[in-house]
Protein backbone atom coordinates (compact mmCIF):
# COMPACT_ATOMS: atom_id res chain seq x y z
CA UNK A 1 0.00 0.00 0.00
CA UNK A 2 1.33 3.45 -1.34
CA UNK A 3 1.44 6.54 0.96
CA UNK A 4 -1.10 9.36 -0.42
CA UNK A 5 1.14 12.47 -0.70
CA UNK A 6 -0.63 16.19 -0.15
CA UNK A 7 0.73 19.56 -0.86
CA UNK A 8 -0.38 21.76 2.01
CA UNK A 9 1.66 25.22 1.08
CA UNK A 10 5.31 24.04 0.29
CA UNK A 11 4.83 21.12 2.79
CA UNK A 12 4.02 17.21 1.57
CA UNK A 13 2.60 14.93 3.49
CA UNK A 14 2.30 11.36 3.46
CA UNK A 15 -0.55 9.35 5.04
CA UNK A 16 -1.77 5.81 3.57
CA UNK A 17 -4.63 5.40 1.24
CA UNK A 18 -8.36 3.91 1.92
CA UNK A 19 -8.51 4.84 5.36
CA UNK A 20 -11.92 6.65 6.76
CA UNK A 21 -10.49 9.27 9.29
CA UNK A 22 -13.14 11.53 9.33
CA UNK A 23 -13.11 15.32 8.27
CA UNK A 24 -10.02 16.82 8.20
CA UNK A 25 -8.84 20.33 10.18
CA UNK A 26 -5.65 22.16 10.15
CA UNK A 27 -3.20 23.09 13.26
CA UNK A 28 -0.69 25.24 13.45
CA UNK A 29 3.41 24.05 13.79
CA UNK A 30 5.56 26.82 14.26
CA UNK A 31 3.05 29.20 12.70
CA UNK A 32 2.70 26.97 9.38
CA UNK A 33 -0.98 25.29 9.03
CA UNK A 34 -0.61 21.01 8.46
CA UNK A 35 -3.55 19.10 7.98
CA UNK A 36 -4.55 16.61 10.55
CA UNK A 37 -7.38 14.29 11.43
CA UNK A 38 -9.47 13.67 14.58
CA UNK A 39 -7.55 10.36 16.55
CA UNK A 40 -4.20 11.55 15.55
CA UNK A 41 -1.59 12.86 18.04
CA UNK A 42 0.23 15.71 17.72
CA UNK A 43 3.48 13.62 17.27
CA UNK A 44 1.75 11.83 14.55
CA UNK A 45 1.28 15.33 13.26
CA UNK A 46 4.00 16.65 13.33
CA UNK A 47 6.16 13.16 12.37
CA UNK A 48 3.49 13.11 8.58
CA UNK A 49 4.29 16.46 8.56
CA UNK A 50 8.03 16.31 7.95
CA UNK A 51 8.64 17.83 11.14
CA UNK A 52 11.00 15.61 12.90
CA UNK A 53 12.84 17.11 15.56
CA UNK A 54 10.46 18.40 18.20
CA UNK A 55 12.86 19.86 20.83
CA UNK A 56 16.43 21.13 21.87
CA UNK A 57 17.83 20.58 24.87
CA UNK A 58 19.32 23.66 26.70
CA UNK A 59 23.20 23.04 25.27
CA UNK A 60 21.64 23.42 22.16
CA UNK A 61 23.35 20.90 20.48
CA UNK A 62 21.06 17.52 20.93
CA UNK A 63 17.64 17.45 19.36
CA UNK A 64 15.02 15.25 20.68
CA UNK A 65 12.51 13.24 18.30
CA UNK A 66 9.61 10.79 18.75
CA UNK A 67 11.41 7.99 20.63
CA UNK A 68 8.74 5.87 22.36
CA UNK A 69 5.82 7.20 20.96
CA UNK A 70 3.41 5.86 24.67
CA UNK A 71 4.49 9.06 26.78
CA UNK A 72 7.25 8.05 29.01
CA UNK A 73 10.04 9.16 27.87
CA UNK A 74 9.06 13.15 27.33
CA UNK A 75 11.38 13.15 23.96
CA UNK A 76 7.96 14.82 22.05
CA UNK A 77 8.10 17.59 24.65
CA UNK A 78 6.31 20.77 22.71
CA UNK A 79 4.32 23.93 23.39
CA UNK A 80 0.93 23.54 22.89
CA UNK A 81 -1.03 26.62 23.16
CA UNK A 82 1.23 28.52 25.29
CA UNK A 83 1.65 26.00 27.62
CA UNK A 84 4.98 24.61 27.22
CA UNK A 85 6.62 20.80 27.97
CA UNK A 86 3.37 18.76 26.92
CA UNK A 87 4.37 15.31 25.50
CA UNK A 88 3.18 15.18 21.82
CA UNK A 89 2.69 11.74 21.51
CA UNK A 90 0.02 11.83 24.42
CA UNK A 91 -1.75 15.09 23.58
CA UNK A 92 -5.10 14.33 20.76
CA UNK A 93 -4.97 17.27 17.88
CA UNK A 94 -7.37 19.32 18.12
CA UNK A 95 -9.14 22.18 15.35
CA UNK A 96 -6.99 25.36 15.85
CA UNK A 97 -3.88 23.74 18.12
CA UNK A 98 -1.17 26.07 18.03
CA UNK A 99 2.03 24.37 18.37
CA UNK A 100 5.67 25.04 18.98
CA UNK A 101 8.44 23.00 19.13
CA UNK A 102 10.61 24.36 21.86
CA UNK A 103 14.00 24.72 23.61
CA UNK A 104 13.32 22.25 26.88
CA UNK A 105 13.48 24.25 30.16
CA UNK A 106 11.10 24.34 33.29
CA UNK A 107 8.71 21.37 34.38
CA UNK A 108 7.52 18.44 32.46
CA UNK A 109 3.74 18.43 32.46
CA UNK A 110 1.82 15.33 32.65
Amino acid sequence: MSAERYLIGTNVVNRLPNIERGSSFSITINGESYLAYPGESVAAVLMVSGIRSFSQKDDGETNNRLFCGMGVCHQCLVTIDGVMNLRACMTEGQPGMKVETESISGDIHS
